[in-house]
């Protein structure tokens, strides 16, 4: 969630997600504030590609062939 803030590019909205994080229920709090701002898919596409990026990785440190197929998928 941290890093996807950093991304975002107006300050307020990002402000507001900071806060969102803060103590209990911080993952509710953060997604209620991105759908509200408008950024929920944003914030899914940026995990999805995070969560891409580690996968690949490991894949290539641990020496294990990645078949992309996501493309596939969203299509």
């Amino acid at each position: 969630m941290e890093r996807f803030i950093g991304t975002v590019e107006n300050a307020q909205a990002a402000e507001e997600l900071w806060r969102a994080i803060k103590g209990k229920g911080a993952f509710r709090y953060f997604k209620d504030y991105a759908r509200r701002l408008g950024l929920l898919d944003q914030r899914y596409r940026y995990r999805d590609a995070a969560v891409k990026e580690h996968v690949i990785a490991w894949a290539e440190a641990n020496r294990v062939t990645v078949e992309d197929d996501t493309q596939q998928r969203n299509s």
